[in-house]
């Protein structure tokens, strides 16, 4: 059996050669530049001063802090790949007749389920009367919390503004309006597909509208769920109803076939 001393002096032995402080001509203070212990001692051969050490933050897995996360920012929605089980919503003012039926026709050939109800029902009458954020009779927030609460849709068409800028419109009130809304849709994996207005010919709508439109652009693009469709780009130049204000079924088939573009991200 060994020693205790010995195995001690074994030790401390492995020790000093590793810091190259033992046997004078090992080689290893040649080496590195630094005094031999046995030419100069022991006290001489450490420094008077050491560099200072040098400090590294490190992220360690699982390590929780004790401050609060904020909440992560709503994620941009996936395209959809197909039409098919998707439970649509859509809903506007006059102005989006044509367009919104056809959306949700061509949506249904490819298997989208209309949740908010077909022509002629209750529910489709609503976008008869006047709509608006600002205008009409329809309280829009509220309608459309209660149909979101019951249908819970995984894409929302909405498509309104001609009654608000009749007249005229303060824009920071209606932009704040407008943000709300889209706000109050946001649900993860829904898709808000916001159209503008089309294309008018009538005087005093013509500065209302390229106003509002691009209003609605600029809030679509600070919400990851929104998605802006533009309709006036699409019916520029176009024929109008006789009153110069509503598209045509021809231009309401055009702005249907954009959005459907817009949701699949082609």
């Amino acid at each position: 059996m060994r020693q205790p001393h010995l195995l001690a002096m074994g030790l401390a032995a492995v020790l000093l050669a590793s810091l190259g402080m033992l046997w004078p001509g090992d080689g290893h203070n040649e080496d590195r530049g630094l005094p031999r212990v046995a030419d100069v001692g022991i006290a001489a051969a450490v420094p008077d001063e050491l560099p200072e050490p040098v400090l590294y933050r490190v992220s360690l897995p699982g390590l929780q802090s004790d401050k609060p996360s904020p909440d992560p920012p709503p994620l941009k929605p996936p395209s959809p790949i197909s039409a098919a089980g998707l439970r649509i919503w859509a809903y506007g003012d006059s102005t989006s007749w044509f367009a919104t039926q056809e959306f949700v026709r061509l949506m249904g050939l490819e298997g989208a389920i209309n949740v908010r109800g077909v022509a002629g029902t209750g529910a489709d009458e609503v976008s008869r009367r006047g709509v608006g954020l600002t205008a009409g009779s329809v309280d829009i927030p509220a309608y459309v919390a209660a149909e979101m609460a019951a249908k819970d849709p995984d894409v929302v068409v909405l498509m309104f503004g001609a009654n608000d800028a009749v007249g005229g419109f303060d824009q920071d009130t209606f932009r704040v309006s407008v943000g709300a809304l889209m706000d109050q849709l946001q649900r993860t994996g829904r898709i808000v597909l916001w159209i503008g207005e089309p294309a008018m010919t009538r005087p005093d709508l013509v500065p209302q509208i390229e106003a509002m439109n691009a209003l609605f652009e600029e809030e679509a693009a600070k919400r990851e769920w929104v998605r802006f469709v533009d309709a006036y780009a699409i019916t520029l130049g176009r024929p109008l109803a006789a009153d110069g204000v509503h598209p045509t079924a021809a231009s309401g088939t055009l702005i249907a076939a954009e959005a459907i573009r817009v949701l699949f991200g082609n």
